[in-house]
C-alpha cells in the first residue's frame, strides 16, 4: 500500500519557473518519502540517516496546469533557493546517471560493467550532513566545469568491486571513457534512500545552464535553519519573485 507523509507542505507559484515549488519537509519519527513519483516505492517506511532529518525538505516543481504531477527542477531554481532564501541552512542538487566501468587500478576490464551514479552539485553531502569514512568529499574547484573529475564510493562498491583496499584513494577508475580520481569513500553505514547508488561524482554543470530555467533535471534537497519554522519558510517562499 502507498502512503505519503506531509507535513507543513504549500504550494508556491514561481513566476520566472512558471511552475510551482513544493516543498515538503520531513518531521521527527517519519519513516520514509517521496523525492518524485517515479522512485516512491524505494523510499516509504524506510529510516533516514541523516543528522537533520528533522529539518530536511524535499524540493520539487510541477506544471501549474497539472498540479499533482511531481517533476524535476532547474539549476537555475537551485541557484535562486540558494541566494535569496534565508531560511535554508545548505541546498543541493542531484541527478541519476548510469556509467560504464572500464578500468580498475589493476587494468582494464574484460567488459564495460554498468555502475549507477550519483552526480552532486554543490551542497549535497552537507545537505545531508554526510563526511566520508575514507579520504575527502569533492572540494570547491573540483565542482566546477572543465576540472579534474573525482569520484566519491559507495562503501558497497568499495568492498565488492575494489576489495576493500585502502590504497584505491588517489587511483584512477574509467567511467563512460573519462578518468575519475578516487578521493573518498562514505561511511559504511550509509545508504542512499532510493535505488542503490554505488559512485558519486561532481555533476560539473556549465555555467550557461543556472539560467536556462527549461533544464529541468535535478532533485534538490534542503535543510531549514534550526531558527526557522516549517510555517516561516512557507511564508518566505511564498515572497520569491514577488
Amino acid at each position: 500500500m502507498r502512503s505519503w507523509i506531509q507535513t507543513g507542505w504549500r504550494q508556491v507559484r514561481n513566476q520566472q519557473a512558471n511552475s510551482l515549488l513544493v516543498v515538503l519537509t520531513l518531521g521527527l519519527g517519519m519513516t520514509g518519502i517521496a523525492l518524485v513519483l517515479a522512485i516512491a516505492d524505494g523510499l516509504l517506511f524506510r529510516a533516514l540517516p541523516f543528522p537533520a532529518n528533522d529539518r530536511l525538505a524535499l524540493l520539487w516543481t510541477t506544471p501549474q496546469a497539472r498540479p499533482a504531477e511531481l517533476g524535476l527542477s532547474s539549476p537555475a531554481l537551485l541557484n535562486d533557493l540558494q541566494s535569496t532564501v534565508s531560511g535554508l541552512e545548505t541546498v543541493g542538487g542531484f541527478y541519476f546517471e548510469n556509467l560504464n566501468l572500464s578500468r580498475l587500478p589493476g587494468g582494464d576490464l574484460p567488459a564495460p560493467e554498468r555502475v549507477r551514479a550519483i552526480r552532486t552539485t554543490p551542497g549535497f553531502f552537507a545537505t545531508l550532513g554526510l563526511s566520508p569514512a575514507m579520504g575527502r568529499l569533492p572540494l570547491p574547484l573540483e565542482e566546477l566545469v572543465g576540472a579534474s573529475k573525482t569520484v566519491v564510493l559507495s562503501w558497497d562498491f568499495f568492498q565488492q568491486r575494489l576489495g576493500g583496499n585502502a590504497q584505491v584513494l588517489n587511483q584512477d577508475l574509467v567511467f563512460s571513457g573519462a578518468v575519475f580520481r578516487v578521493v573518498g569513500v562514505l561511511p559504511r553505514d550509509f545508504r542512499f534512500p532510493t535505488v542503490p547508488a554505488a559512485v558519486f561524482a561532481p555533476a560539473q554543470l556549465h555555467p550557461n545552464l543556472a539560467t536556462a530555467r527549461s533544464a529541468r533535471f535535478l532533485h534538490i534537497l534542503a535543510t531549514r535553519k534550526a531558527a526557522m519554522s516549517p510555517f516561516g519558510l512557507e511564508q518566505e517562499l511564498l515572497q520569491m519573485n514577488r
